[in-house]
């Protein structure tokens, strides 16, 4: 949480988080499959209860004065950040669609979104048409954006992709203005991520998005600030 604290403070527009399912059903905010980056082995998420994944200490690999973080559930960040835009990246995996998890991830996203009142302020991200396309069903109200690394090269290919989406989110290291052109041209909104350097910000405004997505949102504003 100390992340979204600091995106408060920092007057942020937005909060960009990553969402995985508990074995138990419950989004939490977790961006790695598994937990070995933050000290806890190579056992996936996915195989922990939100309980058992609460008491973990998620923070100290960053420092001591992270020592107290844990793995918040969706629930409790919509909580904490008020009415402070979302957007929500649902994150799976190769064999999630075989294995029922990405429908079941899905709904859990959705009922919480639901609940909390939150489907104005919520925009849901993911790499999978797939999870998109659920997402639709279960709550045609509800904002969707596709993330891309590179936009495919056939723009038939790629209007097909972006049709029915709100927005679509692309790789500023990784793609050009012409690339992007033909989503600007059906009118999507553009976001890029992930822009924390000066230069970055250059080709995200040189791409002509609408959007910045960032691990460093004040640093960025100053950039914004001293380019336009």
């Amino acid at each position: 949480m100390a992340a979204f604290r600091a995106a408060l403070e920092s007057s942020a527009d937005a909060i960009e988080l990553d969402l995985q399912l508990s074995r138990d059903g419950i989004p939490m905010v977790f961006h790695d499959r598994t937990l070995e980056r933050v000290g806890h082995g190579a056992g996936r998420l996915l195989d922990l209860d939100r309980a058992d994944l609460q008491e973990l200490d998620v923070g100290s690999w960053l420092g001591d004065r992270f020592a107290a973080e844990r793995i918040p559930t969706l629930h409790e960040v919509l909580c904490e950040t008020a009415a402070l835009p979302l957007l929500l990246e649902c994150k799976t995996f190769d064999d999630d669609v075989e294995t029922g998890v990405m429908h079941r991830f899905v709904e859990a996203v959705m009922t919480v979104v639901c609940e909390e009142d939150a489907v104005e302020r919520a925009l849901i991200l993911s790499f999978s048409s797939g999870v998109l396309q659920e997402v639709r069903r279960l709550g045609p109200d509800v904002r969707t954006v596709l993330n891309l690394v590179t936009p495919p090269t056939r723009q038939d290919e790629l209007l097909a992709l972006i049709r029915d989406v709100h927005a679509v989110d692309v790789d500023v290291k990784q793609c050009s203005r012409a690339a992007v052109e033909p989503i600007r041209t059906a009118g999507k909104p553009l976001l890029a991520y992930t822009c924390n350097t000066v230069d970055d910000v250059s080709a995200a405004l040189a791409l002509g998005v609408q959007g910045i997505i960032t691990d460093c949102p004040s640093s960025v504003r100053s950039a914004l600030d001293e380019q336009r």
